[in-house]
């Protein structure tokens, strides 16, 4: 047999004495719900708790500023309930002080965020590691300086780990193109080359590359001489290097990027390298 359901409760129209008649009858997280609503937070903290609506119960003690009650009931929540119940009462300075004392750097940050003190979630942030997050939060707060210094961070630790495209993209849009540059050069010459065209960086890609080729011709290394004619779009003059220095297989490439496919595959031909001509590959692909 299932159990009857109580009747539905008709307000006599006075709040005060409604509690009383929903408390008397047992109904207590009803009652409370009422003294919340009219802003009543310590009765609803107890009958919220009386009623085993502990974060409810949290809510209306940090909402009614009961610091016995809270600490009581923090004790006896998770952290994720403890978070809710002050989100949902709006209380942003306990929520913080819940935050700074599990140094959860993270959402301090996103709390800042939300009263947008961008400067406070930038520190937040840096605490946290968050070093993009950071520099964003930085900007908002038109701290140029702040951001300039986070951004040298990032760059750091981009080196660091090996990604030198990426710090060299956060330098560019930085607007230090030439710092950009330096962090590239370390690379093997035609990946620096090549990053720096990823870049938009046009101008000081061809002058690195010619510099690159002078140096090739110095030191008298057809390879590499041929090797940044390529890169350069001068395709017949490093076809010609590559002949004289008998590397029948680079140049026969070259000669596939011009379009000269006979050569090419006679070339590959003769370096033994017949698997490698246009048609041998496209065969291979089908």
């Amino acid at each position: 047999v299932r159990p009857e359901r109580p009747a539905p409760f008709v307000s006599s129209g006075d709040w005060q004495a409604d509690v009383k008649t929903l408390e008397t009858a047992g109904r207590t997280r009803d009652a409370a719900r009422i003294h919340e609503k009219n802003k009543s937070h310590a009765d609803a903290q107890r009958l919220y708790e009386a009623g085993g609506d502990l974060k409810s119960a949290l809510r209306n003690a940090a909402l009614g500023d009961l610091p016995e009650a809270f600490n009581r009931l923090s004790a006896k929540l998770k952290g994720e309930e403890i978070v809710e119940a002050l989100e949902r009462a709006e209380a942003w300075e306990k929520l913080m002080e819940f935050h700074v004392a599990k140094s959860d750097f993270d959402a301090i940050a996103k709390l800042y965020e939300r009263a947008t003190q961008f400067d406070q979630a930038g520190l937040a942030w840096e605490r946290a590691g968050k070093l993009s997050l950071a520099r964003k939060a930085y900007e908002r707060a038109r701290d140029a300086g702040s951001a300039h210094r986070v951004r040298d961070l990032e760059v750091q630790k981009l080196i660091e780990r090996g990604d030198r495209l990426g710090a060299a993209t956060l330098q560019v849009t930085g607007g230090k193109k030439a710092e950009a540059l330096e962090t590239l050069k370390p690379l093997p010459g035609p990946k620096a080359f090549h990053f720096m065209q990823k870049l938009k960086l046009t101008a000081e890609a061809d002058a690195f590359a010619k510099a690159e080729l002078a140096k090739a011709e110095a030191e008298n290394n057809p390879v590499q001489r041929a090797r940044w004619l390529e890169l350069l779009g001068r395709l017949p003059e490093a076809a010609e290097v590559y002949l004289a220095a008998d590397r029948k297989d680079k140049a026969a490439f070259v000669f596939e990027a011009l379009g000269d496919l006979k050569k090419a595959a006679e070339l590959l031909e003769a370096a033994g390298q017949l698997d490698k001509a246009p048609g041998k590959r496209c065969e291979q692909r089908r």
